[in-house]
C-alpha cells in the first residue's frame, strides 16, 4: 500500500508531514511522488495564510475525482485549518474519511491505526515493504522541539489551533537526530513555534533550556551544522 502527501503551509507543517509520513512508513506504508499510485491520501493545511487554507479547500473538493477512480482509497485532511474548521470540513466534504486536526498530530499513528485496519479488513491487502528514508537523500533534515505558543497576540491564530506549548523530551529529539543522520542529514534545523523557549527539567535539578539544547544537537556525531526558525 502507498500513501501520498500533500502539504500547504509554513516549514512546520512540512516537518509535521514528515513526522506523519514516518508513522505511516512504520506501519507498513510506502511513499509515492505520484497521487494516482496512492490508496491513502494525506493534504496537511494551513489556516495562519488564508489563500493557502483556499488551496487547501479546493485541493480537498477535486480529490473526489481521486478517489473514485479506485474502490477503497481513503483521503485524510490534517493540519490547521482541520484544527479549526473540523465540522466545516466533514460537511462540505462527506468523501473525506478522516479529518486530525494540528493539536492532535503527535497522536497520528494511533488515530489512523483504525483507518487503515478498515482497509486492510475491506480489501484484503497487504502492506508493503518501506524503502524511502524520510530524509529522501536531503542533506538538511527539520526536527520538531515543541508545539504550540503561550503568546495571545491579537493578529495570530496559531495559539487556538495548535495549542498552548508543548516541548518535547531531549532524549527524544536526539534520537530523532541521530536517525535523520543516519538517513544522511548533515544540516539539522530545529523547528518549534517559539522555538526558543525550549525548556525541560533537567535530571540534575535545574531546568534543561534551549541553549543546553543547541549543544547536544551539535554534539551528535554527523551533525555539521545545527540552525533553528521560529514559525509564527
Amino acid at each position: 500500500m502507498k500513501y501520498y502527501v500533500r502539504t500547504y503551509g509554513c516549514q512546520m507543517n512540512v516537518a509535521d508531514s514528515d513526522e506523519m509520513g514516518r508513522h505511516l512508513m512504520a506501519k507498513g506504508l510506502t511513499p509515492t511522488e505520484d497521487p494516482e499510485e496512492a490508496q491513502v491520501l494525506l493534504v496537511n493545511t494551513c489556516t495562519v495564510r488564508h489563500h493557502a487554507e483556499e488551496r487547501a479547500f479546493s485541493e480537498i473538493g477535486r480529490l473526489k475525482k481521486w478517489k473514485a477512480r479506485e474502490p477503497g482509497r481513503k483521503l485524510v485532511v490534517t493540519g490547521c485549518a482541520a484544527e479549526r474548521t473540523k465540522e466545516y470540513l466533514e460537511n462540505r466534504f462527506p468523501h473525506v474519511d478522516m479529518v486530525v486536526g494540528a493539536k492532535s498530530i503527535l497522536d497520528f499513528g494511533s488515530i489512523v491505526d483504525g483507518l487503515l485496519q478498515r482497509r486492510d479488513t475491506d480489501e484484503d491487502l497487504e502492506y508493503a515493504i518501506p524503502s524511502t528514508p524520510s530524509t529522501n537523500g536531503e542533506l538538511s533534515a527539520f526536527v520538531t522541539i515543541m508545539r504550540g505558543c503561550n503568546y495571545s497576540c491579537t493578529y495570530c491564530i496559531v495559539p487556538y489551533v495548535r495549542g498552548r506549548e508543548i516541548y518535547h523530551p531531549m532524549s527524544q529529539i536526539l534520537s530523532e537526530v541521530r536517525a535523520r543522520v543516519a538517513e544522511g542529514a548533515r544540516e539539522i534545523m530545529l523547528l518549534g513555534q517559539t522555538v526558543n523557549s525550549y525548556h525541560r527539567d533537567g535530571s540534575k535539578g535545574r531546568d534543561t533550556d534551549f541553549a543546553d539544547l543547541l549543544e547536544a544537537v551539535a554534539a551528535v556525531d554527523g551533525v555539521e551544522r545545527v540552525r533553528f526558525i521560529l514559525i509564527t
